[in-house]
């Protein structure tokens, strides 16, 4: 009799349950409803028991049947039918449900209701249709874990302080995870499988704490390969210390895990790494996972040579090598050949794949034995196998600064530059219509006042070139910090920053945004005392524009810099001195001489020839051929005539004038430009431009 009562008062319960969520009549709780009936025969009496009280203290506290009865029931029913949970973990889940029902408001205890639902059916800590995180190999249970809270009036008991950490990096310091409290899954192993549109991703054999109230995990080892990448599992992948992520996200971070690529690491790294589950095509288009290295010190494997050293980070991003690192410190490549250095590639980032080595924007220096040719940012790709460098101009505003070159003493443009570093040569191109923009080289001591006026700049009270020479000149020193210039109430450091940008730009600094820091260049420094008119200075420009060939061409080992499309240019705007080169082509010497076949206009002189070569220091040209020499004489009305009368004999008194001497041997001679110390023509000295014909010749005026 005592059995039979027993057994009308369970189903007397199951029966009241199924009424009251059937009567929602809304589809869900009529699904719990028949999932529950189906369940109550599976349990044991102090569970059924415990379920009995658990809902009346519901019932006391106002529970509503939707949601909180419904997820109530559901998880229970889903953990039997479904997950099919032993009787020990059943009655654990339901232990730690009654201390939410005691302790929990109701919506975090609806939150454990639908959290603990969701695993149960799913076997996932989330699940929808856009992501699922399924856990995979596990062993779990229940728990619930009391919030620890320290009294103010609880004495301590001092103890020595643990230092062994202090003087490691921050990188190498224990993690600390955050606190987590109330109901829990604790899980002694699992496998987290992140489920996407996307993405099928393992993060392998770990373990953790998933709160069911936030659904917060905190993990604590475990392995996450790149096979999202598309790279097999033995090849790359990460070993996780502890971590934690938010599992209503199809992403996570870790840090202070080691990264193993065997390809390309010699030995494991420490550094950070993420996963983000994004939009993409195809695995080798994936742009995650992500790692960065904490150290800015690591060797790359698989460089293809000795003569390739690297210093920098190591990253990855999806299946792409990088140089990143976690302090975001510049890399730096460098190339040498069988005794010297080629070049130098400083770069906040590098990527390597397969025989190529890309930056988006690099700081170049290409050796010139002693000498160099450096430009502040260009787009960067080296081929390791074919040894071919390529600059190209990036996007940025420094693509407007120049190349320096120490050995010519000029600055030049380029778009595009390109180095075979088996041969000597480089070429140099301005990409477009030869018409729109020419390759513009430019001596180092060049100056005119517009020039300097554009150096204003836009948004300034100040002049920028100014100010920073002058602050050079007061300490002393050409190199110094960006913060160095601000002063307070005058200068902000915005406002020194947008300084250093634009005269970066403009080839005068050489400025590092990272660092601040600034150096001055020689160029600005003489400029500068130029405006004060207590420096020389040069009007040396030259402008090339070429269509289908390169602009200019450098040969290391002739010393030389052949440039093309050349129609004339000035070599002193005072005394109008004036080269037409043949064939619309130059070539430059160490310091600025400057070899030419042409036409020279000196004055009131007119001379061409062969062989001639402008000697930049002591500001003369050497004609080892000359054709011929034509005299010019300017009219009252100020036009410019040539005399066609001729003389052949060293008595005229235009040949004693000019220096030249008859003979039946071809002309040479030397056309003085102007005295060494005066470029500028700043000092009206008589007698300059002066010719020296020293071989005679036919002179014509």
């Amino acid at each position: 009799m005592q059995a039979q009562v027993k057994e009308d008062y369970k189903h007397s319960f199951q029966d009241s349950v199924r009424l009251v969520l059937e009567n929602t009549k809304g589809t869900e709780a009529m699904a719990v409803a028949t999932a529950f009936n189906n369940a109550w025969t599976n349990m044991g009496p102090d569970q059924q028991s415990k379920i009995r009280q658990q809902t009346a203290l519901m019932k006391k506290k106002g529970y509503k049947v939707r949601p909180y009865l419904i997820n109530y029931f559901g998880a229970i029913a889903s953990a039997i039918i479904i997950e099919k949970t032993d009787q020990s973990t059943l009655s654990s889940y339901l232990n730690v449900a009654g201390k939410v029902i005691q302790k929990e408001p109701l919506n975090q205890a609806n939150l454990f209701f639908q959290s603990s639902r969701d695993f149960f059916e799913n076997h996932a800590l989330h699940f929808d249709k856009g992501f699922k995180l399924r856990a995979q190999d596990d062993e779990y249970a229940f728990d619930y874990l009391e919030q620890v809270v320290v009294s103010d009036t609880v004495a301590t008991v001092s103890a020595e302080p643990d230092t062994s950490s202090y003087n490691l990096p921050q990188w190498q310091q224990p993690i600390v995870q955050p606190e987590v409290f109330g109901p829990v899954l604790k899980f002694r192993k699992l496998s987290l499988n992140f489920i996407t549109p996307y993405d099928s991703a393992l993060l392998k054999n770990t373990s953790g704490v998933f709160s069911l109230r936030t659904k917060l995990f905190l993990g604590d080892g475990g392995r996450f390969d790149w096979t999202p990448a598309g790279i097999s599992s033995d090849s790359v992948y990460y070993d996780l210390n502890k971590y934690n992520f938010n599992t209503a996200q199809p992403s996570f971070k870790a840090e202070q895990g080691k990264l193993t690529n065997v390809g390309r690491l010699a030995r494991p790294i420490a550094g950070i790494m993420e996963f983000k589950s994004v939009n993409h095509k195809t695995k080798s288009s994936s742009t995650y996972p992500r790692f960065r290295s904490y150290e800015s010190n690591i060797s790359i494997k698989g460089l293809g040579s000795d003569k390739i050293k690297y210093s920098g980070g190591f990253g990855m991003q999806g299946n792409g090598i990088n140089s990143n690192s976690v302090a975001g410190l510049p890399a730096t490549i460098e190339v040498f050949g069988e005794s010297d250095k080629k070049f130098k590639a400083i770069a906040s980032s590098f990527g390597f794949k397969d025989s190529l080595i890309v930056s988006a924007k690099a700081k170049i220096t290409i050796y010139q034995e002693n000498d160099s040719i450096t430009h502040p940012a260009m787009e960067f790709e080296y081929n390791l196998f074919k040894e071919n460098l390529v600059l190209t101009k990036e996007s940025s505003q420094l693509r407007k600064a120049p190349f320096s070159s120490s050995f010519f003493d000029i600055d030049f443009t380029a778009d595009r530059l390109y180095w075979n570093l088996k041969t000597d040569t480089i070429t140099m191109f301005i990409m477009g219509s030869s018409k729109v923009a020419p390759l513009i080289i430019e001596s180092q001591d060049f100056y005119d006042p517009e020039g300097y006026r554009e150096l204003k700049g836009q948004g300034f009270s100040f002049h920028p070139l100014a100010l920073v020479v002058n602050y050079s000149n007061d300490i002393g020193s050409s190199d110094f910090t960006v913060y160095d210039l601000v002063v307070e109430g005058k200068r902000s450091l915005n406002q020194m920053k947008m300084v250093a940008d634009f005269l970066s730009q403009k080839g005068m600094i050489d400025y590092d945004a990272p660092s601040g820091k600034i150096h001055v260049k020689d160029k600005a420094l003489h400029m500068v005392q130029a405006v004060k008119g207590n420096a020389d200075y040069d009007n040396l420009k030259v402008h090339s524009y070429t269509d289908t060939i390169a602009n200019a061409v450098i040969s290391f080992s002739e010393k030389k810099m052949q440039v093309y499309g050349v129609e004339e240019f000035n070599v002193s705007d005072s005394l109008n001195v004036i080269i037409k080169p043949d064939s619309s082509r130059i070539t430059f010497l160490e310091n600025r001489d400057i070899k030419f076949n042409g036409t020279i206009t000196a004055g009131n002189f007119e001379i061409s020839g062969k062989d001639f070569r402008l000697k930049y220091d002591s500001f003369f040209i050497n004609m080892n051929h000359i054709d011929s020499i034509r005299f010019y004489v300017t009219e009252k009305n100020g036009v410019r005539r040539r005399v066609n009368n001729s003389m052949v004999g060293a008595d005229s008194t235009a040949a004693v004038a000019g220096g030249l001497q008859a003979s039946a041997n071809k002309t040479a001679g030397t056309l003085y430009i102007n005295r060494p110390d005066n470029k500028s023509g700043k000092e009206n000295i008589p007698n300059y431009p002066r010719l020296d014909a020293t071989a005679g010749g036919v002179v014509y005026f």
